[in-house]
């Protein structure tokens, strides 16, 4: 039953937002879908024990001094030699909450980096992390976070968490009590894909959005 259902819902996913098709069958397209995503179940938390996670650093540059001023941490998974793009396994993980072990992994390793860089360059740019909505239904997830900042003696305001514009809309999550916490905590915050769903510009004077 579990396999038949994992396939509906698969076939469901394909007809959202299709207003002009009414149905949809699953398929081989489908089907050999559904097989690389049991796949990468099955080595995830290998794949995490052995480091294969990488994270690769998008720089931010001020147009006025034309010096780097920060930075987004960005997830790639390196396999063989090979490389997984993120749309490969971060929907999945988000589907499945391997997520919340990823976000906390790439916080560390991004800890780690700039505990390095204070000590080699004595410069610190202020670094983006992502966090998936899927930490939103533990309240008090960002203590994992204020522990590992500390662990490596790094100062809160020079990580900065990004929140997807979605998990400011769900009606499941008190998303004002855990943007207040982050915040008290000493944290950036900023929102990602602000603009691609339904939020106003008004969202933006009631959240405590940097």
């Amino acid at each position: 039953i579990n396999q038949v259902l994992d396939k509906a819902y698969m076939a469901r996913e394909k007809i959202k937002g299709q207003y002009n098709q009414n149905y949809y069958i699953f398929d081989t397209i489908l089907e050999n879908q559904l097989v690389e995503e049991q796949q990468i179940e099955s080595y995830m938390d290998t794949a995490l024990k052995n480091h294969e996670f990488k994270i690769v650093y998008q720089p931010k540059v001020s147009s006025s001094t034309e010096k780097v001023v920060g930075a987004e941490a960005l997830v790639r998974w390196e396999r063989n030699g090979i490389i997984i793009p993120p749309d490969k396994f971060i929907p999945l993980f988000e589907k499945n909450k391997f997520i919340i072990k990823l976000d906390l992994y790439i916080f560390e390793q991004v800890c780690k980096d700039i505990s390095i860089w204070k000590e080699k360059f004595q410069f610190v740019p202020t670094i983006s992390i992502n966090v998936s909505k899927e930490h939103f239904s533990n309240e008090n997830f960002i203590t994992d976070y204020v522990k590992l900042s500390d662990t490596y003696n790094i100062e809160r305001s020079e990580i900065d968490l990004e929140i997807t514009e979605s998990s400011t809309i769900d009606d499941s999550i008190d998303v004002l009590r855990v943007l207040n916490n982050i915040k008290e905590q000493g944290f950036i915050i900023s929102i990602d894909d602000f603009g691609t769903g339904y939020s106003s510009l008004s969202m933006l004077l009631n959240m405590p959005i940097d």
